[in-house]
This record gives C-alpha cells, structure tokens and sequence, in this order.
C-alpha cells in the first residue's frame, strides 16, 4: 500500500514539476516522511529527483544556461562538505522541524505579485530576503547554500528558485537550467549519502518503480502543460502542501521534541 502511495505521488510530483519548473521535489519529500524515517528517506528521495531532474533537463536540453550552471556548481561542490557534518551532527527532530517550516515557508511565500500585494508586508519582508542581484557572485552564494544544506533540506528547488526568479528567465529556459542545477545537487548529495554509509539500494523496489514513474509524470508533464490552468494546479498544490508541512513540522518535530 506504502508502496504504491509512493508510485503514484512521485508520478503526480513530477508532472507539476514539469509544468511549474519546481515544487515537486518538496512535495514528493512531504509525502514520503509520512511514511518512512528520515534517514531512509532523504536518500531515496535524492536519488528519485535526481531522474526526474534528469529527464526534465533532456527535455529542454537546448534551454540551459551553462553559465550559470558552472558558477552554481562549483560552489555546490564546496558547499557539500559542510553539507555532510551537518548531517551527521543534527538531531533528527531538529531535521524535521526545520524540514517542516521550510515547506510551511514555501507554502506561504508570496508569488507573482501586483502593486496592491507589494503593499503586503510578508510580500516586503521574503522580496528584501531575496532581493540580490542576479550576478555571478550571487549564484556562487546560491551553489554554496544549497551545497551545505541539500542533505538535511533534501528538496532544492525552492532554495534555488528565488535566485533564478531574480534574472526572469523565459520559462523554457528557466526549467531547464534550474534541472541541470538540481540535478548536480542531487548527484553530489548521493555521493555524499554513499560516502557516510547510506545506500539507495536499500530500497531497490521503490528506487527504480519511482524513478520510472518520475520519468513518466516529467513526460506526461511537459504535454499537458498548456492544457491545465497553473493557478488552478498551484492552490491544490498549496492546501495539500500546507497539510503536509504543518503535520511534519508540528506533529512529527514540535509535539515529539517537547515530550
């Protein structure tokens, strides 16, 4: 039953990340740590997005920015040893917690916004976070955070996100050069997972029924994108984010850390 709750979320998570260009990654993670412990968890989850990026990044192949993926990754690669001891060292509920207010976070970040919502101050407050210039020193900082925090945060998208919103790529170009980032990170943070001991073999039967449904939902995606209405996807997205989120972050870390 778990397992085919798996197959079918890592279908779904990678046809909306096709067609928004990120937040699969987190939402499939949601799912998955309702269901399995972190440890097992983070790797599975690094090796199924890893496909998926994959198969997004063939996709728009000739979109990619290689700049900017060569000034992210090399940081990323820096960024990844950090990544390890930090690891090592936190404790688990602490992973969740920060897990949780990370996907309640991107649930309730602001989006698009008009000049009336400018006005809001969440809006002000996550625009003055985020409001760096697109520039090679600013992708550098964004490699390096990713690196360092990938193996505890595990999603990457929308730590990368707002850095590439920044430069208002077309959305093709967006996708894939945001794919050829994620899918760096994900490969260094396995090789990370392997090198501290944690294998994805583990769990072969998910691995590779996963990883093909990835592929499938990512191809399926990119079809159906100009038929189904983004905003629509993106509140259903949300509310069953934001469920998710607040279950793992109050539920799962703040109830258990407090007993």
């Amino acid at each position: 039953m778990i397992e085919l709750v798996f197959i079918i979320a890592s279908f779904l998570t990678s046809a909306f990340a096709a067609i928004a260009g990120m937040g699969g990654g987190i939402m499939l993670l949601s799912v998955m740590l309702l269901f399995l412990p972190i440890e097992i968890t983070l790797p599975l989850h690094g090796a199924v997005q890893l496909f998926s990026n994959f198969t997004r990044l063939i996709l728009f192949y000739k979109y990619i920015q290689f700049r900017v993926f060569f000034i992210f990754g090399a940081t990323a690669t820096i960024g990844i040893i950090p990544g390890i001891y930090l690891f090592n060292s936190l404790d688990k509920l602490v992973v969740k917690i920060v897990l949780g207010l990370f996907i309640v976070y991107w649930v309730l970040r602001p989006t698009n916004t008009n000049s009336h919502q400018e006005n809001n101050i969440r809006t002000v407050v996550f625009e003055k976070m985020y409001n760096v210039i697109f520039s090679s020193r600013s992708l550098a900082i964004a490699g390096l955070l990713v690196g360092s925090t990938s193996m505890i945060i595990g999603a990457t998208g929308t730590l990368i996100g707002p850095f590439f919103l920044r430069a208002k790529f077309e959305k093709n170009v967006h996708i894939a050069t945001l794919a050829i980032c994620q899918s760096y990170v994900h490969l260094l943070k396995l090789l990370a997972f392997g090198f501290i001991g944690f294998s994805i073999f583990d769990q072969t039967f998910l691995f590779i029924t996963m990883s093909a449904t990835t592929i499938l939902g990512t191809i399926t995606g990119k079809r159906i994108a100009a038929l189904m209405p983004e905003e629509t996807f993106h509140k259903f997205f949300k509310i069953v984010l934001g469920i998710i989120g607040a279950k793992i972050l109050i539920i799962d870390g703040l109830y258990h850390w407090m007993l």
